[in-house]
């Protein structure tokens, strides 16, 4: 019967690795061992490419594996975060969570004007988020929008009118005239419209956001001017 031995030998002349030496031993074989049993059988030129080549694509398929299982943690870790999200807002009333939402864009992306107020953003999400919230915290009248256009140079005014249109739901002749940014031409990544400014017409609901984000401001205690 042929000792684990020579069969380590023989598998080594047939230009096998050390790892596929043990797998085909089953194991049964420290690789310490396996590595002295073999150390002085020479390998063929053809031979030592093939065990380079292996090399380089154990190399690559760990690569691989590593990137997929950083994929899943990111996956599980949004997941994780997805559902504690969820479990904080689903008490929470409908109608609070979308005035908050409502006033936290336009403190951060809106600005005042002397009979409106407005929010400005390049991400259609945002804008349909913002005026969804406003009607269902508020009685919106649709003949009080409008909207303005900030575009960069190279932008087809037209083309990105019409866009925010049917996202916003405002008719075209509701549109002010566009501003445009004048300076050096950059480029333009795909789907990019540009920045589009939503006004909503009314004092009332313009001052009752700003008499919430005083009481907010009181509620945490917070006093800094203006």
């Amino acid at each position: 019967m042929t000792s684990l031995r020579e069969q380590a030998r023989a598998l080594r002349r047939a230009g096998l690795s050390l790892q596929e030496i043990s797998e085909r031993l089953h194991h049964r074989v420290p690789r310490s061992t396996l590595q002295g049993w073999v150390r002085d059988i020479p390998l063929t030129p053809d031979q030592q490419a093939r065990l380079r080549q292996r090399i380089r694509e154990g190399g690559r398929k760990g690569r691989l594996r590593a990137q997929m299982l950083r994929e899943e943690r990111k996956r599980q870790e949004q997941e994780d975060l997805r559902r504690k999200a969820k479990e904080l807002i689903q008490d929470a009333p409908e109608q609070v969570i979308a005035l908050l939402i409502a006033l936290g864009l336009y403190l951060g992306e809106g600005a005042k004007a002397r009979d409106s107020f407005c929010l400005g953003n390049s991400d259609p999400r945002i804008i349909c988020l913002w005026q969804e919230c406003l009607r269902r915290s508020f009685e919106i009248d649709q003949d009080r929008w409008a909207a303005q256009l900030m575009l960069s140079d190279g932008m087809d005014e037209e083309v990105v009118r019409s866009f925010w249109s049917e996202i916003t739901g405002i008719p075209i002749s509701r549109f002010h005239r566009s501003s445009f940014r004048r300076g050096k031409p950059r480029k333009i990544r795909s789907g990019y419209k540009d920045v589009c400014l939503v006004h909503y017409f009314d004092l009332k609901i313009r001052r009752f956001l700003d008499a919430l984000f005083d009481v907010i401001l009181e509620r945490f205690g917070i006093s800094v001017g203006p």
